[in-house]
């Protein structure tokens, strides 16, 4: 898929020192980046195949000199972020996608808090350095109407769903009732 793009939302916080990314697709760097305010967009041009394939955002730099805890290890300051919003080539992926994703913290350079798991999953909020993952299909119109069909169809309050693509750029989901089902059975029986 030549000239796509992936377009990444952040907020930033530091504490003596701003977060430090990489941004990888597929195992390849594509970005190095200092998140030097608190609200940062990224925009990278990509050149994928149709398929699947794995964003990762490394927080990588961060030390203990950039947490401040009070006397209870409580922190009051922080180098973080946030992964605001993803959009790949022009469509905005929904939160239920991004919720796949998976945070695996390194604690090598700083003391793990107590209670502090290794993995975070569906966790947007990066503090300690490790790789942020999420797996994303293309071409990403097809891989959202498929997944939110798929979720829809998983709901028991659902019985049917129905999607249709009325433009390039948007999708209208619609559920269908008992009474459009018989309709549709009454046009069948009238086609023949």
């Amino acid at each position: 898929m030549p000239n796509s793009k992936i377009q990444i939302d952040f907020q930033a916080w530091k504490y003596r020192d701003w977060p430090t990314i990489r941004i990888h697709v597929d195992g390849d760097l594509l970005e190095e980046k200092t998140l030097d305010s608190n609200n940062i967009r990224v925009t990278i041009p990509l050149d994928m195949m149709e398929g699947e394939h794995l964003l990762e955002i490394e927080h990588f730099g961060k030390s203990s000199k950039n947490t401040l805890v009070d006397k209870n290890g409580k922190i009051l300051q922080d180098t973080k972020f946030i992964i605001d919003k993803i959009t790949i080539n022009d469509y905005d992926l929904p939160f239920s996608l991004i919720r796949s994703c998976r945070f695996e913290a390194d604690w090598s350079k700083f003391h793990r808090p107590k209670g502090m798991p290794d993995v975070f999953k569906q966790s947007c909020v990066i503090g300690p350095n490790g790789f942020w993952h999420l797996p994303f299909v293309t071409p990403v119109d097809q891989w959202i109407i498929d997944s939110r069909r798929s979720q829809r169809m998983e709901s028991k309050s659902t019985i049917t769903y129905e999607s249709y693509e009325p433009s390039a750029h948007s999708t209208v989901d619609y559920i269908l009732t008992d009474e459009d089902k018989r309709t549709i059975q009454e046009i069948k029986a009238l086609i023949g």
